[in-house]
């Protein structure tokens, strides 16, 4: 619209960012459909296609995610920089232990003995023995 042009050179005139609803691609930046459950974040965006769909797409998503992946999150986070910085020297095992943080051994540990099983699981894989 007239409005929105208007505003949009005045902003860029001022050197302020603008997000464009109408027309996406004349705009600054987007600002997808965005949830955030713990440590998860799922956002969604058509291309300006439609707001509404994006949304609806987001909460699909959500309601789709299973509750324990940001709990099972959540527990291995600190094990993470204690094993990047253990094995900083050797990228292979680093690598390796990294991805079993989080793969669906480690998931399942969680869901079937629970959180102290997989913080025991991470210690091992934080540990030079593990």
């Amino acid at each position: 619209t007239v409005v929105n042009e208007r505003i949009a050179e005045e902003a860029q005139a001022l050197g302020v960012l603008t997000n464009r609803a109408d027309r996406p691609d004349d705009g600054d930046f987007i600002v997808p459909a965005t949830a955030h459950q713990g440590p998860v974040t799922i956002s969604v965006h058509t291309s300006g296609i439609s707001s509404a769909a994006a949304a609806s797409i987001r909460n699909e998503l959500v309601n789709a995610l299973d509750p324990a992946w940001p709990k099972a999150l959540e527990i291995v986070a600190p094990y993470r920089p204690l094993i990047q910085q253990r094995f900083a020297g050797n990228a292979k095992q680093r690598v390796e232990r990294l991805v079993k943080l989080t793969d669906s051994h480690a998931f399942q540990l969680d869901k079937t003995e629970g959180p102290d099983a997989l913080k025991r699981y991470c210690e091992t894989l934080a540990s030079h023995a593990g």
